[in-house]
């Protein structure tokens, strides 16, 4: 059983994506924090200056969450996206590097074979010899036992490989938010063979050298054993998944919207296939019967937008752009059912993201687009939260909307999800205690 007395282990946690950033990939380690000190751990952060930094999406009600007396440091850094930026004459930070851009110019294009070919394992790695050298002064002055490396981006667990050698004695947990050589665009990236391999020699260090791997899903750490299997012991894989905070979900909750409404948040790609959705959401509407609303907030990409104008009308579109977390919850209660798409890419079936487990404690059935034998598929069936459907299988779409439709017209709730309490942070923060308390 795990301690829950204040024994003051100091844990040095260095992440790139911290608040003002947004996003899942925020939430995680913001939430942890949350809940170490009550098990006895003090979290001390070491994180890039925001002001510097190259975030795709900001969420500056983000900082509100930061516990109280968390000693948060902050560095400078140098990045290719500063470079990018004033040449592109770009506003935003690309997505999933660069992949999720449009059609690309010259100047473009040889920033990313630039980015690909010297940049590895990512743009981002300017910001590790600051990172390295404020490390290495926090370990030394507060006696520091534990750390953590989260990634992406990636090029973050090369800062705790070097700590790792620096100072031995110190208990390393290298956590995995998404996967290094087996990301779904990593192919995407135009890679050369010896790119590869070098990418293939850091993630095997990593694995190799920490003390303990953290990964999201069950499938991240069959690929993991898979590939580094025989010179990692498949318990020092421990799978810890993103989840939700339970105390984010309290309080009064709005009313959902008049008209029928199915609510997607996040990021909206050209291989986020939602063609046949659309499809079938038009023929509802055009029965009279009931008219649905799709409502997307985030970032979605030009090809969506123009196929939502082509086939619903205005009235039964809303786009949002990013809004702060608890407003994008607030969302979701107004919801009558929620959108999960997993992108048509390679590995997918391994992807969990982080929206999914507040999907869930908004308690509104989940209707899935993606691969049905995948992580993801497996935690709905699991958790009776919602199914998930083939990209091109409109008709059990259709027949899935018009269900619940039909739940609700009967004034019942549509909702049965059970088991989901093993995602709320609390549970999660002992899970990550008992992975590192067996280093």
């Amino acid at each position: 059983m795990l301690s829950t007395k204040a024994t003051n282990k100091k844990l040095l946690i260095i992440t790139y994506y911290w608040p003002p950033a947004g996003g899942p990939g925020v939430q995680r380690w913001l939430k942890f924090v949350k809940y170490l000190p009550e098990n006895g751990f003090t979290p001390i952060i070491l994180t890039v200056d925001e002001k510097l930094a190259s975030y795709a999406i900001t969420d500056q009600s983000l900082l509100n969450e930061i516990p109280s007396g968390t000693k948060v440091f902050r560095t400078k850094t140098k990045e290719l996206f500063t470079l990018y930026l004033k040449l592109t004459k770009k506003k935003a930070i690309p997505f999933s590097g660069f992949v999720h851009e449009g059609k690309t110019s010259l100047m473009e294009k040889i920033i990313r074979l630039i980015r690909t070919h010297f940049f590895i394992p990512d743009p981002r790695k300017g910001w590790n010899r600051y990172a390295l050298k404020k490390a290495s002064e926090l370990i030394r002055q507060e006696k520091i036992e534990y750390l953590v490396t989260t990634s992406p981006p990636h090029s973050t667990q090369l800062i705790g490989l070097k700590l790792k050698m620096r100072f031995p004695s110190i208990k390393w947990l290298a956590d995995f938010r998404d996967p290094w050589t087996r990301i779904f665009y990593f192919d995407q990236l135009n890679h050369t063979f010896l790119s590869r391999r070098v990418h293939r020699r850091l993630e095997e260090k990593v694995i190799t050298k920490a003390d303990r791997v953290v990964v999201i899903s069950n499938s991240m750490k069959k690929d993991f054993s898979a590939d580094y299997g025989e010179k990692v012991k498949e318990d020092k894989i421990f799978v810890i998944p993103n989840g939700y905070d339970e105390e984010d979900f309290t309080g009064e909750k709005p009313p959902p919207d008049r008209d029928f409404t199915i609510t997607y948040t996040g990021t909206l790609a050209n291989n986020y296939r939602i063609d046949v959705l659309i499809e079938a959401v038009a023929e509802i509407n055009r029965t009279g019967v009931m008219k649905i609303k799709l409502r997307f907030i985030g970032e979605i990409c030009e090809t969506y937008r123009n196929k939502l104008a082509n086939q619903i009308s205005s009235e039964q579109i809303e786009i949002i752009p990013p809004v702060p977390h608890k407003q994008a919850i607030e969302y979701l209660f107004r919801s009558h059912m929620l959108l999960l798409v997993i992108p048509d890419a390679p590995n997918n079936k391994t992807i969990v993201t982080g929206k999914l487990f507040e999907y869930l404690a908004a308690m509104r059935p989940i209707l899935g687009i993606g691969p049905v034998d995948g992580d993801a598929a497996v935690i709905l069936q699991q958790t009776k939260a919602g199914k998930m459907f083939n990209y091109g299988d409109k008709e059990s779409q259709k027949e899935e909307i018009l269900r619940i439709l039909e739940v609700i017209n009967r004034e019942k709730s549509p909702y049965k999800s059970v088991k989901i309490e093993s995602f709320s942070r609390k549970k999660l923060t002992i899970a990550l205690l008992s992975a590192m308390n067996e280093v």
